[in-house]
């Protein structure tokens, strides 16, 4: 049989240090209210509750996603959401800690609407400031990761897989496109190449009629995997709630994914369920650089199933992905970004992205352009 091993919150405890907490979110009354539980290294008896509640007339999956979803979809300043979701947590965080330590890192593990929000673009007008420059937020998919051994930068091992601007089109005879051309990704995938190649990686590029079904289903190694290209979510009318029909209703269009009738066994279509076997168990790094990647079906304590678990399911440590529809130049800019700043510092993968995010609202202020992607894992 298996031997499961029993983790307790003190086990995570001995993870922390100074100035750190964890927080694993949970969904509760059918998501009208959400419990923190809260571990800092001062913790003593159990771990701290906070609750994040909706009120009257405005719900926390409802309303308030509502109002959070409008301000970057129309790019106007939200002022409300850091006080809904945020202000709670960060209240009972600061009582646990001693006087005049200041909260540096937060380890923090998702549920239900939570998966919905990037808690690094809450603006608190107290301050003025964004939450991505009050701290330092580590998104994990359970805090039970924090235990797991940390992933350290191979000098052998540096092989990426870049994936850019399919051929979604094989043949002018159709009259119907779903998935429109990425000139954007061609360039994206084209810069990174050449930044990984000058830093002496080994990497696979494909583009157009290459970056298909059957080639990123055909990698047996590769330490970072980078995916340019179209994702999707389909909002189930299946009453079911099965797994499957969940992972299903997610993916990424690949090559020949408008003329699926053309391609031979394969519809250019890389759904969740199908993403599921491919070999990422040394994959320290998966980007998805498509629109709303991140998305899914969510159900409480189980995150959000989508391509975000069928890939950690497939093996991929950290996984990088887009919670709405994403700029294409600006989506360019962080991205090349990111890895010059994680190739100048391999060891730091998460302080690097952070960077990233911070250089480019230099240009692009609003949250929409900068703020879309999350990265999780551990």
């Amino acid at each position: 049989g298996f031997l499961v091993e029993r983790i307790s919150w003190k086990d995570i405890q001995k993870k922390l240090k100074p100035g750190e907490a964890a927080v694993e979110m949970i969904r509760m009354y059918n998501g009208l209210l959400y419990g923190a539980l809260i571990i800092t290294p001062e913790t003593t008896e159990r771990p701290i509750l906070a609750i994040v509640k909706s009120t009257e007339t405005r719900r926390l999956e409802r309303e308030y996603i509502r109002q959070y979803i409008n301000a970057i979809t129309y790019k106007y300043t939200d002022t409300l959401s850091y006080s809904v979701y945020w202000k709670p947590i960060a209240d009972a965080i600061n009582k646990a800690l001693p006087k005049k330590q200041k909260l540096n890192r937060v380890y923090f593990s998702p549920d239900g609407v939570y998966n919905q929000i990037n808690l690094n673009t809450l603006f608190d007008p107290k301050s003025g400031k964004h939450l991505i420059d009050q701290v330092e937020i580590h998104q994990l998919t359970n805090t039970k990761e924090l235990l797991k051994p940390l992933t350290k930068e191979s000098n052998s091992f540096k092989h990426a897989v870049l994936f850019g601007n399919p051929a979604f089109t094989l043949s002018n005879n159709t009259n119907q496109e779903l998935f429109t051309e990425l000139p954007g990704t061609e360039r994206e995938v084209n810069a990174i190449h050449d930044l990984l190649k000058s830093n002496k990686w080994s990497v696979e590029l494909y583009k157009g009629n290459t970056a298909n079904e059957s080639q990123i289903k055909s990698i047996s190694k590769a330490s970072i995997l980078h995916l340019a290209t179209h994702g999707f979510f389909t909002d189930s009318e299946n009453t079911s709630n099965s797994l499957v029909w969940m992972l299903i209703n997610s993916g990424i269009a690949l090559a020949g994914a408008n003329q699926p009738k053309l391609i031979d066994y394969e519809d250019g279509i890389l759904t969740a369920y199908e993403a599921v076997n491919l070999n990422l168990d040394q994959t320290r790094l998966v980007i998805l650089s498509a629109c709303e990647t991140g998305l899914g079906e969510f159900y409480p304590g189980e995150g959000v199933y989508g391509l975000r678990l069928a890939l950690t399911a497939a093996g991929a440590s950290n996984i990088m992905m887009s919670l709405w529809k994403v700029d294409d130049t600006a989506t360019q800019e962080l991205m090349v970004s990111f890895y010059k700043e994680w190739l100048r510092k391999p060891e730091n993968m998460r302080q690097a992205f952070r960077s990233a995010q911070q250089q480019m609202r230099e240009k692009y202020i609003h949250p929409f352009y900068w703020g879309a992607f999350v990265l999780s894992g551990y």
